[in-house]
């Protein structure tokens, strides 16, 4: 447990309150274990219509778990993707105002592909 405290306190004052409290909880048996991995892939579309002037493309796929040597490497490759997705979209086409490709850091690593454009381009 991480207990952070901001305020004007004494170190002795805030141990004591917390001696009184949380320090009174009875310790558990609680022991992380990693989750499931997923199933084999599904494939699904959904497409929802709508009047406004952007289109959002929202994909997610499952990646490796975090104790895979394979985790790390997906992230410092989604940051890439990130950023060229930035430089390509918003930078040298002002397609978008917000593009990314962000990386969501759980226990199994989900990759996230979410781009919104302004107009449907092709980035051939």
């Amino acid at each position: 447990m991480l207990l952070v405290v901001v305020g004007n306190i004494e170190r002795s004052r805030l141990q004591q309150l917390v001696q009184q409290t949380l320090g009174q909880l009875p310790r558990g048996s609680y022991t992380w274990s990693s989750p499931r991995l997923p199933g084999a892939p599904q494939k699904a579309l959904l497409m929802q219509e709508a009047q406004l002037p952007t289109n959002y493309i929202l994909g997610y796929y499952a990646g490796p778990p975090a104790q895979s040597p394979d985790y790390n490497a997906l992230r410092v490759a989604t940051a890439v993707l990130s950023g060229r997705f930035f430089t390509e979209i918003r930078s040298r086409r002002n397609l978008s105002y917000e593009v990314e490709a962000p990386f969501v850091e759980r226990a199994i690593a989900v990759r996230v592909r979410y781009d919104m454009y302004f107009n449907v381009c092709s980035l051939a």
